[in-house]
């Protein structure tokens, strides 16, 4: 079984075996303490799961719950007893493992200690066939590798042995897709970790050393969350957090614990909020000079910091609290240390392999830098979604060209069927919990296209002319044909931003390629929502069919996160920008907030780079409402002139149609 305390990720550059024995030994005296204090109150959901390990019990057993819940402690608590019963006990961090099929096989196949890699799904199978014991796979943070539910659900998990056992444990509960497959619902146990009870909440305090007429003030503010609890244990009185929400409650706790560490550490700690993963380098980088190892095992040390794989990690309701308040009262110091952090992730991507765990890691900490939600959600979720992307079933054949001849002409439906025939695949479709398919997209690698759709699709044909005679013909790209909701087309919905996120997890894990070509019938709608992230027009159409292309740059998906990133952290240089992080505005370097109305006026007048955007236009994608006569779009464009302050002037209105941004360097986002 692999050891819960993994070492910390070491560069070439940086190696101190001194330091890592230092935090790994206080880590292990407070893992296993914290291991043993998992059962209290746990006792029934640990029996539970013990249950279902057993020969005729769950094959896949889900504990979710909120953020300080205790799911993590739970996981390591049942792993030695699964154990003691005989199970091949592997545990596996979904942080640090790359989402595609690619990923976690090469994870599996490292844990599990396997003979050669796995480098597919049978490879997997017959070494687990060779094990004559059960084995129990647990990953924790398995929301970070959600979106391989349906490959797990319809290839991994039936081809292995029926005495293969996962656990897994995030915030959100399984997916209804895992109750309503057809059986799947007797082999799946969603076990939710409620709040603890108040006798549980006292032994824990107890053991802290809290004197007992101390306990029931934190009980009241802990509210039988174990984080809370190790958090209130610092406070015998906070009666200004009595009334917060729960959520709100463990914020303001977590805030009061980081204002009262010492000086250096508060400041660790800031630093620690805004990248995935702290380590040694990105300290050093980040605080300006060499972090030194008593404080790194002080920051290792604390009760809301985890050592993962490749460094320590804040609690995520922690780095909440952290980050909200740097954004708020401190934001050039919040944009300095992402800044600062960047330049040290560029330095290490320089000379970084483009494939490999090292590598994916490599793009999950860029992603984190980046701070559009639109990427940011496709791999570090903030939300449940209620919406799931499968690959189309041949039973979805109906649903999806139903969809198809709706929205589109019959010569493009034409094309379609050519790849149903020859690809079927390339077809994704986003599912409600009923199993109802609402939407679909085609997605495919232009090394894997078969020349029989080539020859029935004169759009992709195009594509493929224009790759093998352009600079990436020896990188390859990514063909996108295109993405349908059933009621909204192309138009912006929850199913068709369901199958975009799955499209941009597509591409970030082939980190070489060069292009993504993107095939829509709507380019100036489109382009409107997209140019920010690097579209373009690529002037290839084919009959109704136009086309966007994003080419990725030198260094592949690394170039265009990093362009990404570096948008995100330059400071504001006299002018105004949007600040999409934050959903306010930056005005010479003061940052402005803003309504959700303003904001969503500016975003779209800022999008339109410097085109024209009408009343109507802006009522209907704002106010989500066709145009009344009203005079109110009018005067919330005066309120945000008011806001501009010497650049109100910057917004232009053009009588008789509508406003336009009359500045190309009041473009920045």
């Amino acid at each position: 079984m692999r050891s819960p305390l993994p070492t910390r990720m070491k560069t070439p550059r940086e190696a101190d075996e001194k330091s890592v024995r230092t935090v790994a030994g206080r880590l292990r005296e407070r893992l296993e303490r914290s291991a043993a204090e998992a059962v209290l109150g746990r006792e029934r959901e640990m029996d539970r799961i013990l249950r279902h390990f057993d020969a005729e019990g769950a094959v896949v057993t889900f504990v979710h719950g909120i953020g300080g819940i205790g799911k993590s402690s739970v996981l390591a608590a049942v792993a030695p007893r699964l154990a003691d019963r005989g199970a091949r006990v592997t545990r596996l961090d979904g942080r640090t493992i790359e989402p595609t099929p690619r990923g976690l096989l090469s994870a599996l196949g490292e844990a599990l200690g396997a003979r050669a890699p796995f480098g597919d799904v049978e490879v997997m199978a017959r070494e687990l066939d060779s094990e004559p014991r059960a084995t129990a796979i647990v990953i924790d943070e398995y929301d970070r590798i959600r979106l391989l539910d349906a490959w797990l659900r319809h290839e991994l998990l039936p081809a292995l042995p029926e005495r293969t056992r996962w656990l897994f444990a995030g915030r959100f509960s399984p997916h209804a897709a895992w109750l309503t497959t057809p059986g799947w619902s007797d082999a799946v146990l969603s076990l939710g970790l409620g709040s603890l009870d108040e006798a549980s909440c006292r032994a824990l305090l107890a053991r802290r050393g809290i004197a007992e007429e101390s306990i029931a003030p934190m009980l009241g503010l802990a509210r039988g969350n174990p984080l809370a609890l190790e958090l209130a244990a610092r406070y015998t009185s906070a009666p200004e957090l009595s009334g917060l929400a729960e959520n709100a409650v463990l914020d303001a706790l977590a805030s009061r614990c980081v204002e009262d560490l010492t000086p250096p550490l508060r400041e660790a700690v800031d630093a620690a909020s805004v990248v995935r993963c702290a380590t040694k380098p990105l300290l050093d980088a980040m605080l300006g000079r060499p972090f030194d190892d008593a404080l790194l095992g002080e920051l290792a040390d604390l009760s809301f910091v985890e050592r993962a794989e490749d460094g320590l990690v804040l609690h995520d309701s922690v780095r909440h609290a952290v980050v909200s308040r740097l954004r708020a009262l401190d934001p050039d110091r919040h944009r300095a240390l992402r800044s600062a952090a960047l330049a040290q992730l560029e330095r290490a991507s320089k000379d970084a392999a483009p494939t490999g765990a090292s590598a994916w890691r490599l793009t999950a900490d860029l992603l984190f830098i980046v701070e559009h939600p639109e990427i940011r959600e496709a791999f570090f979720p903030s939300h449940e979604t209620k919406l799931s992307i499968d690959s189309a079933l041949p039973s979805d054949r109906d649903a999806v060209f139903a969809i198809a001849e709706r929205h589109e002409p019959p010569e493009i439906v034409g094309a379609f069927e050519h790849w149903w025939k020859h690809g079927r695949g390339f077809f994704d479709v986003a599912r409600d919990v009923t199993g109802k398919v609402l939407g679909f997209a085609i997605l495919a690698a232009s090394s894997a296209v078969p020349r029989a759709i080539l020859e029935g699709d004169a759009l992709v044909r195009a594509w493929m002319t224009d790759l093998e005679t352009g600079p990436g013909r020896d990188r390859g790209a990514l063909f996108h044909r295109r993405a349908l909701s059933a009621d909204y087309g192309e138009d912006p919905c929850d199913a068709r931003g369901a199958l975009w996120l799955a499209a941009k997890r597509a591409y970030v894990a082939r980190p070489g390629q060069w292009a993504l070509y993107v095939g829509t019938r709507q380019q100036p709608a489109m382009l409107r929502v997209v140019q920010k992230f690097g579209f373009r027009e690529a002037g290839i159409r084919a009959g109704d069919d136009a086309t966007l292309l994003l080419e990725f740059g030198a260094a592949g998906i690394w170039s265009w996160l990093r362009a990404l990133a570096r948008e995100d952290v330059e400071p504001a240089v006299g002018g105004w920008r949007v600040v999409e992080s934050s959903r306010g505005l930056s005005v010479d370097g003061r940052s402005i907030a803003l309504s959700p109305l303003e904001y969503g006026v500016l975003v779209e007048l800022v999008a339109a780079r410097g085109a024209v955007v009408t009343r109507d236009e802006l009522l209907d994608r704002v106010w989500k409402q066709r145009h009344t006569g009203s005079n109110v779009v009018d005067a919330l464009v005066r309120l945000v002139r008011k806001k501009l302050g010497p650049h109100a002037l910057d917004i232009e209105t053009v009588k008789g149609h509508g406003f336009r941004i009359a500045k190309a360097n009041s473009l920045e986002r």
